[in-house]
């Protein structure tokens, strides 16, 4: 059984607060962090020290567990733990070797304290439920809300950049806030069972007052459009300030707000992996998933899987005038390769290859390069070579989006999540920049040394101001048409009569249009070489 944490949905106060914890204490006592190296609560030495934890409502309680600081493990335990149960406090069991303890009970609070005189130090306090007694406790929550609430609405962005603000808006629950309800817009809400949905009748009067938070050339920036615009990424926008103590009424979340909630100490991976494991995945989601693990047999091989997604771009085109960026150029080949047979070389027991990529040719190219190994290509609903990714129709060449397969966005949110959580099984990951892979690492199992990086920090690039798309210019479009090239991320300049041809930021041949003809197969080769068709 999948337990869930709701340790942050509690609030937390002990019997006293030593200076220790005032002045060195780090990250918050019901924040989810498994690090024994740090201390979150620290009472004074003390007769009768405690440190309650109060849940939100009566619950159902499966279990109770404890991160103490290693260091000063012998000078705390033994340390009791006791729980309200209708009103009376009962001693359940002592925390010693043992960092959890079951309880198996409806409660509303626990209790850790120490029979002798003397001080708490702790690390962490994590509260497990099942899923229904979960379900159970959100709409108690929500039918009694009366603080506000985390309303997400970030319908711009592809599925991993969705979960990414999420999880950073779930770290705004996470503290001594008051506000304990996070929801999600209705398309988001379709694969993802926490956060809800919003209540309609909520949304209006919260979507007012979050459009009256900011300046309105901000607002058009977020609210104008139902779809990704490059050229107003919020992504970028600076908050300058920390998240909770901006001074409006609403407070802009955007993908790249995690470091925010990073405690002293803690590794980027860290902070993401307690913040996304408080998203729970819908039934569909996980219906999909066992379809997966049944189709490839993936549950006898994830121990011996390095799972590897490849964001490539596949014709997708992105341009962005405020920053003078190009895109989406893809990793080459030899990037691929190289970064792949560093896991392979570091981890001697891989067999299986497990693959996501927006690109068939992707696939086929790990294939040829590791012949030795069982490569499992997960994602079969991406478009053809060339015609981009599911969630934009934004392409290089226009001609061919008639050849584009339509893919429901809800669909493809869902089979996107399955293949998130199925690579986050394996014993090893690798990926690039990319807010898919950050999904995967975050909700991945393995030890964080065991996570690779494909260099693709040059998929948004600048282009030279002379070239332009080749598009634009007939006379070298049509002979890349006639011959069966595809123009996607090809640039062009015109000096006299010498075509200046370049990928992106790559340069490919200089030559006039005859010698363009006579040396087209060098031409494609290169392209190959840097793009994989």
């Amino acid at each position: 059984m999948n337990l869930i944490n709701i340790s942050y949905l509690c609030t937390t106060f002990s019997s006293s607060v030593s200076d220790w914890e005032k002045k060195g204490g780090v990250g918050y006592l019901l924040d989810g962090s498994m690090s024994s190296h740090r201390y979150s609560a620290h009472t004074l030495e003390e007769e009768g020290s405690f440190v309650q934890v109060d849940l939100p409502y009566i619950s159902y309680v499966d279990s109770v567990e404890v991160v103490l600081r290693d260091i000063y493990l012998d000078k705390v335990v033994p340390l009791n733990l006791s729980v309200l149960h209708q009103e009376s406090w009962i001693f359940v069991d002592q925390f010693s070797k043992t960092k959890k303890i079951s309880i198996g009970a409806t409660i509303s609070a626990i209790r850790i304290s120490r029979e002798r005189r003397g001080c708490i130090v702790l690390s962490s306090v994590n509260i497990y439920t099942d899923r229904l007694s979960f379900n159970s406790l959100i709409n108690n929550i929500s039918e009694n809300n009366q603080k506000g609430l985390v309303c997400v609405y970030a319908p711009f962005y592809g599925l991993g950049g969705r979960l990414s603000v999420i999880a950073t808006a779930l770290g705004l629950i996470g503290s001594q806030n008051s506000i304990k309800e996070a929801v999600v817009d209705e398309l988001t809400s379709k694969v993802i069972d926490y956060p809800k949905k919003i209540n309609q009748s909520k949304f209006g009067n919260h979507y007012k007052i979050l459009k009256s938070g900011f300046a309105e050339h901000l607002v058009n920036h977020i609210f104008g459009h139902n779809t990704y615009q490059s050229e107003k990424n919020i992504s970028h926008y600076d908050t300058s300030d920390y998240l909770p103590k901006q001074a409006q009424k609403a407070i802009l979340v955007t993908r790249d707000n995690m470091r925010y909630y990073q405690n002293k100490g803690e590794q980027s991976e860290e902070v993401s992996r307690r913040l996304y494991s408080r998203i729970i995945p819908s039934y569909s989601v996980m219906e999909r998933l066992s379809r997966l693990e049944d189709k490839f047999e993936l549950s006898n091989k994830y121990q011996k899987a390095l799972a590897v997604h490849v964001r490539h771009g596949n014709g997708e085109r992105y341009y962005s005038s405020v920053r003078n960026l190009w895109g989406v150029k893809p990793p080459s080949g030899q990037k691929i390769y190289s970064a792949i047979k560093r896991c392979i070389d570091d981890n001697g027991d891989i067999e299986y290859i497990l693959l996501s990529s927006d690109c068939v040719r992707v696939a086929e190219f790990i294939q040829s390069s590791f012949p030795e190994k069982s490569i499992i290509f997960l994602s079969e609903f991406v478009q053809d070579v060339g015609l981009g990714c599911n969630h934009n129709n934004y392409l290089f060449d226009k001609t061919l989006l008639h050849y584009r397969r339509d893919v429901a966005v809800d669909l493809n949110d869902e089979i996107a999540f399955s293949e998130i959580l199925a690579l986050s099984k394996c014993i090893a990951l690798c990926g690039g920049e990319s807010y898919f892979f950050e999904a995967v690492k975050a909700f991945g199992v393995c030890d964080l040394n065991k996570i690779y990086f494909l260099d693709n920090k040059d998929r948004y690039v600048r282009v030279d101001k002379e070239f332009q798309e080749i598009s634009k210019v007939d006379v070298i479009l049509n002979i890349f048409n006639e011959l069966d090239v595809k123009t996607d991320g090809v640039f062009i300049a015109i000096y006299g009569e010498k075509y200046h041809l370049s990928y992106f930021d790559d340069m490919l041949f200089v030559g006039t249009k005859e010698e363009i003809i006579n040396n087209i197969n060098i031409i494609k080769n290169k392209l190959i070489e840097l793009r994989l068709y």
